[in-house]
């Protein structure tokens, strides 16, 4: 680091060897008398005047130790600093508590210097050593990364949402149109003193029409008397995975519980069951875009640490997979917090006191696939991080923004910053749109499907009770829609991903679906062929496979397949081109069970365009294959 020789030139010249002196006994035996009533001030005063008379080594420590007890960190190095500067043979340790505390409150170079002074003076391992050179190193990156800090900084959340009181574990659906926060409420116990209690509980906010977030409202269903946190939203809005403690299904002390919002409302929540809940402590999910992956923290058996992260996966019949631990990249023997897997499904965003950071709890970032970490887990820096704790860090979907809660000011309260290039996901934006019926244009109930084009995994399910879907999207990938509903024509459309989709993040897509009658039409979307050939694409299969579902679920539709080509090249070409093309869909759905008497083919050539042929786009939209209802 540039200059850091300048601050080691500091690195106090203690002595480790020194001779203790006279101590006042009565003073210190009545400060531990009021100490031990819970009289706090009056220990403090007669220390405080006893040591303006004559400074002691054991007044003060007596007063450090009073001020650490009660949160004066900074009275209590400097306490500590008067004891050393009488005595350091007296309490060696008080080196380390001086550098401890120094980085409780972001004195990085009094830190390290400290540490350094109490490991040299130690020479050996033994107790505090550990702790001391983690100190150190963690001073060093600290001093390193404020010096390299830029101009961005945290805004704190409108007042509407951010209280007197503390809130925390922001989560945002993927259009950011509804943040649920935690919030630690006041609650009244009915006794003489009327003592206040506290509990947890969620609170929802939504943007007005001006992008400002309005008065969060409490979540109705889902709070109860006990404690409800560390929430996580899926990207659609659908589901909501939480922890709650103590509760009479539970597994252990605290478990993971899932809420479905339906018809306009939360669900009961249910306990997600074994063997994500065990006997041990689960808490802090985070929950991948398809409500399909958890991600969750446990001091369950077979950790590296206190608590460390987990991941568990639903199976095709639903039913929630062993838990896998995330291993020893991410993991470490302190304490990890509060995953968060970003909409791209790759970029993971996690809390850890083991890492070097900042002090106190930082936030890193790494990428996973297929559970194994692939990048070495990176500080995501200041000002996110601080020498207080920082937990909860969210990203939205687009990845330029993050979200989250610090208690720098004591109480906590919820911030979000823009997010420096080197810490952000893989570009993404998101999909959003109404599912309504052709005829009437209301919004209808259906399934939304999201596939991969390429390999066809499906990616993305819901059910839409509402009409509404919204799913995240990865820059530069292609992705198949399909679009169902009983009774109706399925939709289908490919999509892309391009930097224009990302930037235009307002427009909601209207799918209609067209009741199944005589005479409707609807183009199949994700049905290619090779280059001026018949010959099908393997990615067409996925939707192939969709037509076979409707025929079979409709035995009595008849259907017409349509070819269409653009104009380039030979008329004459392109009319057999198209005829050949409707065939070849007619032959894989009679190769695939389907009657040749429910099933014929025409081909149109050039002869009917749905877009201009004067541009690239407006081409490939008039290469198609149509279904037609004949009956």
């Amino acid at each position: 680091m540039k200059n850091f020789t300048i601050f080691l030139l500091l690195i106090l010249s203690f002595s480790c060897f020194a001779q203790s002196k006279n101590r006042p006994e009565k003073v210190i035996e009545k400060a531990l008398q009021f100490r031990n009533q819970g009289d706090t001030l009056k220990a403090i005063t007669i220390l405080t005047k006893q040591n303006a008379k004559k400074p002691d080594v054991r007044t003060s420590i007596l007063l450090a130790e009073i001020f650490f007890d009660s949160g004066f960190f900074k009275n209590a190095i400097d306490s500590y600093k008067s004891a050393i500067k009488i005595d350091s043979l007296y309490y060696p340790d008080a080196l380390f508590f001086v550098a401890d505390l120094s980085i409780k409150v972001g004195q990085y170079i009094d830190a390290f210097n400290y540490a350094k002074a109490f490991v040299d003076c130690r020479k050996e391992t033994g107790k505090f050593v550990e702790q001391a050179n983690r100190i150190i190193a963690n001073s060093y990156f600290a001093i390193n990364e404020l010096q390299k800090a830029d101009s961005i900084k945290p805004i704190l959340l409108d007042t509407k949402v951010n209280s007197p009181l503390d809130e925390y574990w922001p989560s945002l659906i993927a259009d950011e149109s509804k943040l649920i926060i935690t919030r630690l409420c006041k609650m009244h116990v009915g006794n003489t003193y009327g003592k206040q209690s506290f509990q947890e509980d969620f609170y929802l906010s939504e943007k007005d029409s001006n992008g400002v977030w309005c008065e969060p409202k409490p979540v109705i269903n889902i709070n109860t008397n006990g404690n409800e946190g560390s929430q996580s939203i899926s990207a659609d809005g659908r589901y909501l995975f939480f922890t709650a403690c103590n509760r009479p299904d539970g597994f252990g002390k605290c478990d993971i519980y899932m809420s479905e919002f339906v018809d306009n409302e939360w669900t009961k929540s249910v306990n997600i069951g074994y063997p994500v809940n065990s006997a041990y402590w689960e808490a802090q999910p985070s929950v991948s875009p398809d409500g399909r992956t958890v991600y969750f923290v446990s001091n369950r058996p077979d950790g590296y640490g206190g608590s460390d992260i987990w991941v568990s996966h639903k199976d095709l019949f639903g039913r929630w997979q062993k838990p896998v631990n995330l291993g020893p990249s991410v993991n470490t023997k302190y304490d990890e917090w509060s995953p968060f897997i970003h909409s791209d499904g790759v970029t993971l965003y996690f809390s850890s006191e083991g890492h070097v950071g900042m002090g106190g709890v930082d936030v890193f970032v790494t990428n996973i696939i297929n559970d194994t970490i692939i990048k070495e887990p990176k500080n995501i820096g200041f000002p996110v991080n601080t020498f207080a704790d920082e937990k909860g860090f969210v990203v939205n979907t687009l990845g330029d923004k993050g979200f989250f809660s610090t208690n720098t000011n004591r109480n906590s309260d919820i911030y979000s910053l823009q997010l420096k290039k080197d810490i952000r996901p893989l570009p993404s934006s998101f999909f959003k749109g109404v599912i309504v019926d052709d005829d009437n244009n209301n919004p209808i109930k259906a399934n939304v499907e999201l596939y991969e084009f390429d390999n066809g995994e499906l990616l993305y399910k819901s059910f839409s009770n509402n009409g509404n879907f919204l799913f995240p999207l990865v820059k530069d990938k292609t992705y198949a829609l399909n679009i169902n509903s009983k009774g109706y024509l399925f939709f289908s459309e490919n999509i892309k991903l391009n930097t224009d989709s990302i930037n235009n993040t307002d427009s909601v897509k209207i799918v209609r679906l067209k009741p199944i009658r005589s005479g409707q039409q609807i183009v199949l979307n994700n049905i290619l062929f090779e280059i001026n050939s018949s010959k099908l694409l393997n990615e067409s299969l996925l939707e192939l496979g969709k037509l076979i579902e409707l025929l079979n679920d409709n035995p009595e539709m008849q259907i017409q397949i349509h070819g269409h080509t653009d104009n380039v090249g030979n008329e004459k070409d392109n009319l057999i081109l198209s005829e050949n093309r409707a065939r070849s869909v007619c032959q894989y759905l009679f190769d695939n069970g389907i009657s040749v008497s429910r099933i014929s083919s025409l081909g149109f050539g050039k002869l009917r365009p749905i877009a201009s042929n004067a541009d690239d786009y407006g081409r490939s939209l008039n290469r198609r294959i149509e279904l037609f209802v004949v009956k």
